[in-house]
């Protein structure tokens, strides 16, 4: 049993003032069994690019042909092709997601050359490939968050079970001596010896490099496009939670500003629990209400965002999810007259900078408004307000990470008020197609 153990995520410069464990998770991505093969197929397809950066050891072995020896070297090993058609998941409730990659195929080439241990040391070189197909490899893919190295960020492993292939071909190109040509059978059979090895663990390599792409953290942590001293949290608070038919990866959803790290607007104590496998389609992301309004806290505390020209927010924006919509309440102070406002909140879902970041924003209109101050228009506030929250309300609204595969704007939003959640809800599309 062979275990590859990968550290996923590199922006562990940042400065979160604290680990974040399970408890703190305010934010859930779930696929089911069918939308995880898919992402997994998606997520392969589109890291293909990177895995041709692999780097290969080089292997150094001595031939023995009789009355001499070769030490015979194969250096610049790279994969020049690899195709990975079909991927099955199991979801059985255990801790690891059992994946099969099917019909894979791989092109590996290098340099090849050696020289004779002994006189008259004759020296060869020469070029080579080596090619695989039908291979079926099988294994668990396990995850835990790294606490260490970079907190919050995922380690990926990777046990593998079984690897096997119908077809394997070494073809050697080049070779001038006389000895590569008398005994070309025997170079072949110890080149074969010497690198069966290699290929299992090439392939190995080449499907965890892509596994890492699903999990890849480009757009994991973000600032906000208008604000880039706020940034979103996209640290994980656990390992991806395998359940019976679904596996759900958890975020903590927090929103920081980079000035001041420590100021943290949320806690495990204002969380209630997300049911993450409420629906049967392929993908579910859930966004509990104190996301929200932690992006409102940070948002109003450090740029000032909901504050129209001569007032001030004296109590930060709060979002209450009902059955349809949301109740948006907030406090302002205007002409030393405070004003206590409600806004309707229809919450709405939309891709933003090039389908590199998800948001759900707000659409608000009027609900209520309340002074002691009988001289006030409070219609005409009312009406500034919403105005003014509608302006903002995308630039300043909670995003989040989301793969390009999908497009965000295909998926239903729904509204769990008894859980104070949203969620998008939808079907990941067959073919991989990128945005």
């Amino acid at each position: 049993m062979i275990v590859f153990s990968v550290i996923l995520f590199r922006s562990c410069e940042l400065g979160f003032p604290r680990l974040a464990y399970q408890n703190d998770t305010a934010q859930a991505t779930t696929t089911t069994k069918a939308g995880t093969s898919k992402y997994m197929l998606c997520g392969i397809t589109d890291g293909l690019k990177d895995v041709y950066d692999i780097h290969i050891p080089d292997i150094v072995f001595p031939i023995n042909i009789g009355v001499t020896a070769l030490d015979f070297s194969l250096k610049g090993i790279k994969i020049a092709n690899l195709n990975v058609p079909n991927v099955v998941v199991d979801l059985n409730g255990h801790n690891d997601v059992a994946m099969s990659a099917l019909n894979c195929s791989v092109l590996i080439t290098f340099e090849w050359g050696f020289q004779q241990s002994s006189y008259p040391f004759i020296k060869d070189i020469g070029t080579g490939k080596v090619i695989v197909n039908n291979a079926i490899m099988t294994g668990l893919v396990g995850s835990d968050v790294n606490r260490d190295d970079c907190p919050g960020h995922f380690i990926v492993n990777f046990i593998k079970a079984s690897i096997d292939y119908e077809y394997f071909k070494i073809q050697l190109d080049g070779g001038s001596s006389w000895i590569f040509q008398s005994f070309i059978d025997v170079v072949m059979g110890a080149i074969e010896d010497n690198i069966s090895g290699l290929i299992s663990d090439v392939i190995m390599k080449g499907v965890v490099a892509l596994i890492n792409n699903v999990f890849e953290d480009g757009r994991r942590e973000k600032s906000y496009a208008d604000y880039p001293n706020i940034i979103k949290d996209g640290r994980y608070t656990t390992g991806a939670l395998v359940g019976v038919g679904f596996v759900t990866l958890q975020l903590t959803g927090y929103v920081y500003s980079k000035s001041n790290y420590s100021d943290e607007y949320m806690s495990a104590n204002k969380l209630s629990k997300i049911t993450y496998n409420k629906f049967n389609d392929d993908i579910q992301l859930a966004v509990h209400a104190e996301c929200f309004n932690n992006a409102f806290y940070i948002l109003n505390k450090y740029e000032n965002v909901y504050s129209p020209p001569g007032y001030v927010v004296t109590v930060p924006p709060k979002i209450e999810f009902a059955n349809v919509a949301a109740i948006l309440s907030m406090q302002l102070l205007f002409n030393s007259s405070y004003i206590d406002i409600k806004l309707l909140a229809k919450p709405l879902h939309d891709d933003y900078r090039d389908n590199e970041v998800g948001i759900i924003y707000f659409k608000f209109s009027q609900y209520s408004i309340q002074s002691e101050n009988p001289d006030l228009i409070l219609d005409s506030i009312q009406s500034e307000i919403v105005e003014w929250m509608n302006n903002k309300s995308r630039s300043s609204s909670f995003q989040f990470s989301f793969t390009h595969m999908i497009d965000i704007r295909t998926l239903q939003l729904v509204v769990d008020a008894q859980e104070q959640v949203v969620r998008l809800v939808g079907t990941i599309p067959d073919g991989c197609t990128k945005i």
